[in-house]
Parts: C-alpha cells; structure tokens; sequence
C-alpha cells in the first residue's frame, strides 16, 4: 500500500516593494495588484482645492504600472500619455514617390547614403476602384529609435524625403513587406530579407537569374502548391520581357551598312503599287538584323510562306509588311496575297470570316538565293508582278 502523500510545506517570501510576506507561488500575481502597485510610485498627486486642515489625504499615490500615465510635473496640467518609440514604420503616401525616395537615401551602387537607415522597401501600387487612386508604401528601419514626432522630422526634415499621410509600427515586419510586394514587382528592397517578399517578386528576382525554372533551388522549392502556380506563370511572362529588352538593348546602339540605310529610305518612299525586293547571294550580310530591326522599330509584321488563309489571319493591319524567304522558298512564294496588300483590302477565311480593309503596306521581300552574283539588287514588281 503506498504511503500518503504529505502537504507541501508554504513558504512564505516577503515583497520588496510593500514589505508584505506572502506565499512564494502568489508572489508574481501579488506584485501587479492594486495595494502593491499603490507604494511604488514617489511624486503625491495634490487635489485642487485642498487647503490646509482639509479632510483630503496629502499622500494620495498615483499608481505607476507599465504603459500608465507618466508623472505629473508641476500640477498645471494632465498627465501627459507616453509616446512608444521604435525602429520599424509603415508609411503611406497619396502619390507615386518610389523613385524619388530612392535617390534621396540610396546611392546607384544602391547603398544608403545615410547612416541613420539601415532597412528600405518601397513600392508603387494603382489601387482598385473606378476612380485612380495611386499610391506608395514604404517600410523602413531606423538605427535608432524614434517616436512618431521625431521620426517625421527626421524624414521631412534632414532626409528631405516627400511627406507621408499616414504612419505605423508594424509588429509583424514579413507580413507588411509581402503586402507592400504583392502588386509592384519592381519594388526597392534594400537590406530587406528576399524570402518577406511577396511571390511576383521572388519571380522577378530569379527570371533575371535563370534560363529556365530551377524546381529544386530555393525559394522555388520552399513554395505551396497555389504559390509555385503563381510563379510559373509570372516567370514566364517576365522571362519573355527580359529577352524583349535584350534584343532592343542590342538594336540600339547598332551601326547599319551603307545598303541597310538606303533600304530604309526606299522602304518610306515606296508607293501604292510598288514592292521592295532585296536579293542576296551571297549572305551573312545582314539581312536578317535589318529585317530584326525593322520588327523593333517600325509597326511592322514579318511573314514567311504559307497558305494565303493564315497569312492573312496573322495580319492585324501593320504599317509594314516583310517577307523573310530562304533559298528553299522560291518557288512557294505566294505573290496573290502580296497583291492584296498593296490594293488595301484582304480577306481572312479562317475562323471568323471578314475582310480586312486598311491602307496600302509599305511591302518589303529579303529572299537569299545562289542563282545571282549581285551582292543586294532592287527589283519594283509592278502590277503585272514582272
């Protein structure tokens, strides 16, 4: 039979603030009562209209707990509330000013140029609605703490930064980064851990970074399953941009040939019933480029041979026209539809049938071939296409 269990013996601690003994298990609930909580405070709190032999007590407390009121100074005023002070803020702007905080606090190394932030994220966003209401967020990160007051001084102030409407302390710092990415995925975020961002941006990051999806590198792989959805598709699509803008980057500063230029010219001032036919034999000379080129730079549509239904299904009425034909396509070129480009009207069959009206293309045919010695000749096709 196993022996009774015997009492725990009370042991008894005395507070060091009322100097009252207590149980030791009570002591932390003992300290954040009313009776406790009235001994620690050390300025009296004088009523108005006391005078001297009044009934009210001269040695009335005022209680003093974390997050109360602060002390009262000469007894002219209310307690003022205190102020919390921190490092982390959210601020609102009624306007786009992404750019603009940006050359003020970070440098084109993107360093801050300030010693007194540490941590940026800044976005722009459009807003929903039927009326425009575009604005910007911003989270930053003081080295020191501030209150709210001091905060925009430092801001409008010494930083010389654009006003903000709104203010906040954020407690959950991942959750307001996500938010403040979750449409712009060109946000700034400068000392700002990439995995707070929201899942447009992480895509944005690793398309300039991948050829192609990495399902097994982070943060790909760290992902839900709606999120890696996500990804895929803005991956995609900003994989597409970046390519886009590598080949504009490479036609910019392009140098054209002497012939190059003169087909441009030739090209402006042909005429409704003309036809610029540009002939290579010998190729490697450019042709491709020009025709690149002027896809970039001119409202343009490049062709190649096919059935006359799903060229002029493709055609969307483009300014220019190009054909890009090689030494096998000589004898499918398809010169009816050439035609029509020129007279001005086309019909497309497929789908949807219509006819397509819209003013005379300026057309333009690049064919490489062997059977000519000439390096580039110029031939006009007339109506009778001779």
């Amino acid at each position: 039979m196993p022996l009774p269990s015997q009492p725990r013996k009370k042991v008894s601690k005395q507070c060091i603030y009322c100097k009252k003994w207590v149980n030791r298990s009570s002591l932390s609930k003992h300290v954040k009562t009313k009776r406790c909580l009235a001994t620690r405070s050390e300025v009296p709190v004088v009523h108005e209209g006391a005078a001297a032999g009044s009934n009210v007590p001269e040695n009335t407390v005022v209680r003093r707990q974390r997050g109360g009121a602060d002390k009262s100074g000469d007894g002219d005023g209310e307690p003022v509330p205190r102020e919390r002070r921190g490092e982390n803020f959210m601020l609102f702007f009624p306007f786009r000013c992404k750019y603009k905080v940006s050359q003020r606090l970070l440098s084109p190394r993107m360093e801050f140029t300030s010693e007194t932030i540490t941590r940026l994220g800044i976005s722009d966003e459009t807003g929903g609605g039927y009326l425009p209401n575009v604005h910007s967020h911003a989270y930053v990160q003081t080295k020191e703490k501030y209150n709210f007051e001091e905060f925009k001084n430092l801001w409008v102030i010494e930083l010389q930064c654009p006003g903000f409407t709104d203010i906040q302390s954020p407690k959950k710092i991942k959750d307001w980064v996500k938010y403040l990415s979750k449409e712009d995925y060109k946000t700034i975020a400068v000392g700002v851990d990439r995995d707070w961002l929201s899942v447009v941006c992480k895509s944005y990051c690793c398309a300039q970074k991948w050829n192609k999806l990495m399902p097994n590198l982070s943060p790909y792989c760290y992902l839900s399953y709606i999120d890696k959805k996500i990804f895929d598709v803005q991956f995609a699509e900003f994989r597409k941009e970046f390519e886009e803008d590598k080949l504009i980057f490479d036609m910019t500063y392009a140098i054209l040939y002497d012939w190059q230029i003169e087909v441009l010219k030739l090209l402006d001032e042909q005429d409704d019933r003309k036809v610029l036919w540009i002939y290579d034999a010998v190729g490697g000379e450019g042709k491709t480029f020009l025709a690149k080129y002027i896809q970039l730079y001119r409202d343009c549509i490049c062709l190649e041979s096919g059935k006359k239904t799903d060229l002029a299904n493709c055609f969307s009425n483009q300014k220019y026209v190009l054909f890009d034909y090689t030494r096998s396509m000589e004898e499918t070129i398809n010169y009816s539809i050439i035609e029509n480009f020129k007279n001005g009207f086309l019909f497309s069959g497929k789908y949807d049938s219509s006819v397509k009206k819209f003013a005379p293309c300026k057309w333009s045919r690049i064919e490489v071939s062997s059977s000519v010695s000439a390096l580039t000749s110029y031939l006009e096709l007339h109506t009778s296409n001779s």
